[in-house]
């Protein structure tokens, strides 16, 4: 009977500790403007654990998050940016009422922060369920096919499948990292996870890094603009280039 309280007692230590540690994190920030003065503000702001200082116009931002990681015992702060397709125009008082639910497969979600490690091509070379299905020399992809099998599927559901990963070529573009960029389409929309690499700090600050790569920058966009992959890859990266304060990086 000791033994079974003891146990129970120390669930609810843990269960408590693990609410405390999610509690720890701050209020996520969500950005309107009511007014047009409110609009042109830039926000100043620094991402932990990394000190990434950016500067960001207002009307960029949808929200700025500060999840807390118990296992790193710290806050890893997170913006979310938010641009129109196909004219990739970020939010004002004209196209405000664009930014909403109903019109997601036009929505262009940014996301930078976190630490990562660079898993580019992981998917593929660790892999041997994808397989290459084309090459769409026009657009410098080839294309990759699951063909692993999931649940009670039959073999001619997998073999109907289409792709749903694309790679970029090598030589004609790669990530900042150098290393390839590979769009992962699921769900009708289209994800890309590149970072921001650590080896581009001064090395008195490659410390905060934690022996990760570097610095996460996410985005997605429906798969129908799938074939204009380069003009949102190149907006990404140089919007972003364009917020980055501190440290010089060049993306």
């Amino acid at each position: 009977m000791i033994r079974v309280l003891l146990l129970l007692f120390a669930v609810a230590y843990l269960s408590a500790c693990g609410t405390e540690d999610a509690d720890r994190g701050e209020k996520t920030e969500y950005f309107e403007f009511p007014s047009k003065a409110e609009s042109s503000k830039n926000v100043e702001l620094t991402l932990r654990p990394v000190n990434l200082k950016l500067e960001i116009p207002k009307s960029h931002i949808e929200s700025i998050a500060h999840p807390y990681k118990p296992w790193a015992q710290e806050i890893w702060d997170q913006v979310n940016i938010e641009a129109l397709i196909p004219g990739l125009i970020f939010k004002n008082h004209e196209n405000y009422n664009d930014f909403n639910e109903e019109n997601l497969d036009r929505l262009l979600r940014i996301r930078i922060g976190m630490l990562s490690s660079d898993q580019s091509f992981e998917l593929i070379t660790l892999n041997g369920d994808y397989e290459e299905f084309s090459y769409l020399a026009e657009y410098n992809l080839r294309s990759y096919v699951n063909r692993r099998n999931y649940g009670a599927e039959s073999q001619k559901l997998v073999q109907d499948r289409g792709p749903d990963v694309f790679i970029v070529d090598e030589p004609h573009m790669v990530t900042p990292s150098g290393n390839p960029i590979v769009i992962n389409c699921r769900i009708g929309r289209c994800y890309v996870s590149v970072v921001i690499p650590s080896f581009q700090f001064p090395e008195d600050d490659r410390k905060d890094f934690g022996g990760v790569n570097g610095i996460r920058i996410e985005y997605d966009y429906h798969k129908k603009y799938l074939k204009e992959w380069e003009r949102m890859h190149d907006f990404v990266l140089s919007t972003i280039n364009a917020y980055i304060q501190y440290p010089s990086i060049e993306l």
